[in-house]
């Protein structure tokens, strides 16, 4: 997000201390990332239409721990088009 005071990179910075570190599979995981991701921010940061798509990738993330509520409502309402997307093509396919 280009800078450390940002809102979103605050709210992955809660969830890293208050969740993450809460628990031994969370500090690997912290551990792990501090100690690959510097070039590959390195990397990223010359390019910014990966920047943009790192930014995309990670919004999922944000939102779920930022609002896990609405998140959950979201992905229930996917999940139920789905599978009514799923059933109206398989209901065509048997008509054909």
């Amino acid at each position: 997000y280009g800078s450390y005071l940002h809102p979103k990179v605050k709210v992955l910075r809660d969830w890293r201390d208050e969740t993450l570190l809460a628990t031994s599979t969370g500090k690997w995981f912290v551990r792990q990332y501090y100690r690959y991701s510097p070039p590959v921010a390195d990397f990223i940061a010359e390019r910014e239409q990966l920047k943009a798509l790192v930014r995309l990738m990670l919004l999922p993330l944000v939102l779920l721990v930022s609002s896990p509520l609405v998140t959950g409502v979201a992905l229930l309402a996917g999940l139920a088009g789905t599978i009514a997307l799923l059933r109206r093509f398989r209901t065509v396919a048997s008509d054909r």
